[in-house]
């Protein structure tokens, strides 16, 4: 049970170390430059072929930073908030992975 609580603890403080490096102190290298760039603007149709500046991306990705780059939000947010998002999916993925495989080592 101990062991549990501790390894929930250190999600938590996972999410909220990223949540605070995405929305707190949010920075943009060159790489997330230039496909937002791409991302606004080309058309939906337009994702799917190679873009002008050597970026790639998984279509769906593309789309739904897309679509969300259309949103009256400030667009920052809007192209951080769909990486933060996966990456809470990818730690309960993981999460169940762990608890599946290793029932006696955390659960």
């Amino acid at each position: 049970m101990k062991n549990r609580i501790v390894f929930y603890i250190l999600c938590f403080a996972g999410v909220l170390y990223r949540f605070y490096y995405q929305f707190l102190i949010p920075s943009f290298n060159g790489d997330e430059i230039s496909l937002g760039l791409n991302i606004k603007e080309l058309n939906y149709s337009q994702l799917l072929q190679p873009m002008s500046r050597g970026q790639s991306a998984p279509p769906l990705f593309l789309w739904l930073q897309k679509f969300i780059s259309n949103l009256p939000i400030p667009n920052w947010i809007g192209f951080k908030l769909v990486s933060f998002f996966i990456s809470i999916l990818v730690v309960i993925v993981f999460l169940k992975f762990i608890k599946k495989k290793h029932t006696t080592l955390f659960f």
